[in-house]
This record gives structure tokens, sequence and C-alpha cells, in this order.
């Protein structure tokens, strides 16, 4: 095993590990190499300098899905994207002027747009991945008429704040 900070990490297989059960590992040796940056880490890709990457930015799913030598594998994750607000102080101390919150936001378009449809809403906090997870619970649907009237229910006028 290898270790540069920032730069490097190669693996090797342990072929005395009790756990392999006589066969050879599949992989002999792992490199690993830090490519912060989107535009290197993807140009590394597609010039088979790298054979996996991970964090690919949404825009260019498609253009990997499409290359010659490419494809995208993707995998249920408890990753979230979350949006939170303080709730202590008016007008989000009133839970309607939340609940109008989650009603105003179409979370469907906002995965479509700017997660390339890769994503679920969640309900509760949790994703199905983890652990506690209640498939009862049903994330709020779009629905900007149920968010201007609870708006104007709590007293908002013309049901905006």
């Amino acid at each position: 095993m290898e270790w540069v900070k920032d730069e490097r990490l190669i693996m090797e297989a342990n072929r005395d590990w009790w756990g392999w059960e006589g066969r050879a590992p599949a992989i002999a040796r792992v490199l690993w190499r830090a490519i912060p940056d989107d535009f290197p880490r993807l140009v590394a890709l597609e010039k088979g300098d790298a054979d996996i990457v991970t964090s690919v930015p949404p825009d260019r799913i498609k253009s990997i899905a499409e290359g010659r030598n490419t494809r995208v594998v993707s995998v249920p994750s408890t990753r979230t994207v979350e949006f939170n607000i303080n709730s202590t102080q008016p007008p989000l101390s009133d839970k309607r002027v939340r609940q109008a919150l989650h009603y105003a936001l179409d979370v469907p378009a906002i995965i479509r747009s700017l997660f390339a449809g890769l994503g679920r809403p969640l309900a509760g906090g949790l994703a199905d991945t983890d652990f506690g997870y209640n498939p009862a619970l049903k994330p709020y649907p779009h629905d900007p008429a149920r968010a201007r009237a609870l708006l104007t229910e709590a007293g908002s006028p013309a049901g905006s704040t």
C-alpha cells in the first residue's frame, strides 16, 4: 500500500487473507487518484486514464452515457440535498408557512432539471436506503394553489410572504 496525501492511494489485494477461500482476488491492485475538479476528472475518464470516476456533474451524465468507451452506473445512496430554514422567527415559525413552502416546491422538476433525473423526493428526512426509513410517509406534492391557501390562512397578504 502507498498513500500520498491529495495525490494517490495504491491498494494491493492481500493474497493471504482467509476470506479468499483459495481463490485469487479478481483485482490485484487499485490506484485511487484524487482529481477534485470536474473537468480534468472527466477528461481522464474519456481518455482512458481513469476506469471509474465519481461525482459526475449532472449536465455531463448524458454525454458520458453516450460515449464510445464509457457508461454511467448509478446506485442508490443516502446522499441528500436539503433546504434548511430557521423556523424560530416569523413568518417561518408558523407551521402553515412552512407547509406552504413544501407545497410550493416542485421537487420532481428540481430533480429533473438540476440532477438529470437521478434522485427521489424525500419524506421524513431519511432516504429509502437508510435504517429507520418509513415507507408510509409520502413527500409533499407540488400544489401551488394549496401553498397560496396556506399562506392566506397564515395571514400573509395576497397569499405570499
